[in-house]
């Protein structure tokens, strides 16, 4: 049977028919963070509801909320989060009456954005690009000798769709879903130097060039860890298309490859473009302080740069 992607009326239909529902206030946001944090210091992954009700507590206090009730209140939120598919909750003759905890897919999912996606750097780029690499490298040696042994479709599948759709794709959206983070990141720079320039102007003037300059720092190594790599997986993935070419009963591949190939084009033209905007607000940002030192027109700083 092959894969197709769902229509749009067939994922609202999907969604509809569930009721799914997502409400986080920041309260049950941190919960839920606290026990993902706690989670994988754990080998079995697995919690208890006392586990729980502890984590709660810790998080109560960082808002400095009473703890009258803590184990009421608690149960509310870890039902919550039941409710709204965060944690799986198990009870067994095995557990004598106490109910076991698991985050599920969504809830280390949401977690994980807020805590690990942000860590994107250059090496972890490198490491994820060279994972990509190894895995196309594969798959291109297996579609050859697919060729060359006229293989069936299930090796096909086994041996070049499969670690290219659940492996480099997979990977591809992570970089993507990271260079999101980064545009957020650089937002949340620009808010920073709006503040900076709020304030002293001396301290301000050198911290505005520290932010600028790491950013832009980070921006170009990032890029050229990119252009590193983007040619040589981009040949691997032609060798790949090329034995496949006229091949009819394999095209789930070539759409595969099709669709790989776009989403690396957007990886590494993000990185050029995201450096020609940074430059350009970078500009923006100097001409700005110039002017603004003889003018001393601190109140239209904040607005010009958010």
């Amino acid at each position: 049977m092959i894969e197709t992607s769902q229509t749009i009326p067939e994922l609202v239909s999907w969604a509809k028919d569930r009721e799914f529902s997502l409400n986080l206030p920041t309260e049950r946001l941190v919960f839920l963070l606290a026990i993902a944090i706690y989670n994988n210091e754990r080998l079995d992954g697995e919690m208890l509801e006392a586990d729980l009700v502890d984590i709660f507590r810790h998080t109560m206090n960082a808002f400095e909320q009473s703890t009258d009730a803590i184990a009421t209140r608690a149960n509310n939120a870890i039902n919550e989060l039941v409710k709204q598919r965060l944690l799986n909750r198990f009870s067994s003759e095995f557990t004598e009456g106490l109910a076991i905890y698991r985050l599920t897919p969504l809830g280390v999912g949401v977690s994980d954005y807020y805590i690990r996606q942000r860590e994107f750097s250059a090496l972890r780029l490198s490491v994820q690009l060279s994972i990509v690499a190894d895995e196309i490298q594969r798959a291109s040696d297996s579609a050859e000798e697919g060729v060359e042994n006229n293989e069936n479709e299930h090796y096909w599948r086994r041996n070049v769709f499969a670690p290219l759709k659940y492996s480099v794709a997979e990977i591809f959206d992570s970089i993507d879903l990271s260079q999101r983070i980064m545009d957020e990141n650089q937002q949340s720079i620009k808010n920073e130097i709006a503040e900076l320039l709020t304030k002293d102007w001396q301290a301000a003037i050198s911290s505005c060039e520290r932010l600028l300059d790491e950013t832009s720092g980070n921006l170009r190594e990032l890029q050229d860890t990119l252009n590193a790599a983007g040619d040589k997986l981009q040949a691997q993935l032609l060798r790949i298309q090329d034995c496949v070419i006229g091949r009819d009963d394999l095209y789930f591949i070539d759409q595969l490859i099709t669709d790989l190939q776009s989403k690396l084009d957007r990886i590494i033209s993000w990185g050029q473009q995201a450096i020609d905007l940074w430059i350009g607000y970078d500009r923006h940002v100097h001409k700005f302080i110039r002017t603004a030192i003889d003018m001393d027109k601190k109140s239209c700083i904040f607005t010009t740069f958010t």
